[in-house]
């Protein structure tokens, strides 16, 4: 666990332009939907840019633990809210009574905890009756554990089978990056299509001892993160030499005739 934080990175103009922030804050969004007036508890929650999401979105009160202590310290200087909080905290000794929250969540933290059993029971512990717990892995399909700060990764049904010991209801969603295209306008709703068939790159799970709805599902386009990519050095390389082949295809052809 105290590897955790090492992976993590603190929003500013250069994290905000990439596929990571893309990839944490749209869970983020997606969780909003379920803290209306609500006691939560966010598991792992780095400096608290995702925390303070949650207060943002209604919930009564948040709290963000962590177990290492500067994320914390950063936590309650950028991201403190009136009704958020910060704790340095062991996530598999969660320093809380019994049943002490509505809604539980934890973000690409399971996989790095090797009793990975203990932490679900602590989660079990303190969420309340018919409470609901949202919960992301990495796809180990596609990560296949190349991940130094990884101790365990889940295929979907392996992920679905621990959470199914403990919760009657488990739904999961398959959270998918990619590249998107915009037709923006000032008075249209928007739509989204989606034309994927690869792997999930993660997963999100919501679980609870009664029934839950999944309630919006979130889209984020970062153009600025589409801009870095574009700007990398082995892009350009390989748009040049991209170019160069295409030109030689079309000479070849008007040779040909």
């Amino acid at each position: 666990m105290e590897k955790l934080y090492d992976e993590r990175f603190e929003i500013n103009n250069e994290s905000v332009s990439t596929l990571t922030y893309n990839e944490h804050i749209v869970r983020y969004l997606f969780a909003s939907n379920y803290v209306s007036n609500l006691d939560v508890l966010d598991i792992a929650c780095g400096t608290g840019y995702g925390t303070q999401i949650l207060g943002k979105a209604g919930a009564k009160k948040v709290i963000g633990v962590d177990l290492n202590k500067q994320a914390i310290s950063k936590a309650n200087i950028s991201n403190k809210l009136k009704n958020v909080n910060y704790k340095k905290g062991n996530a598999c000794n969660l320093d809380f009574k019994d049943k002490s929250f509505d809604l539980i969540i934890s973000f690409e933290t399971i996989e790095h905890i090797k009793e990975y059993e203990r932490f679900l029971s602590e989660i079990e512990r303190v969420l309340r009756n018919n409470g609901v717990l949202i919960i992301s892995t990495p796809n180990y399909k596609v990560s296949k554990n190349k991940n130094p700060f990884h101790e365990k990764e889940f295929t979907k049904s392996k992920f679905k089978e621990i959470l199914k010991k403990r919760f009657k209801v488990v739904k999961i969603l398959n959270q998918i990056n990619g590249l998107a295209t915009m037709l923006i306008g000032q008075e249209a709703n928007a739509k989204i299509l989606i034309n994927n068939n690869q792997e999930p790159e993660y997963f999100v799970a919501i679980c609870s001892n009664c029934d839950v709805k999944i309630k919006n599902s979130v889209a984020s386009v970062n153009s600025h993160a589409l801009t870095k990519l574009k700007s990398n050095p082995g892009l350009k390389l390989s748009d040049i030499v991209y170019t160069i082949l295409v030109k030689i295809s079309i000479v070849n052809r008007f040779l040909k005739k």
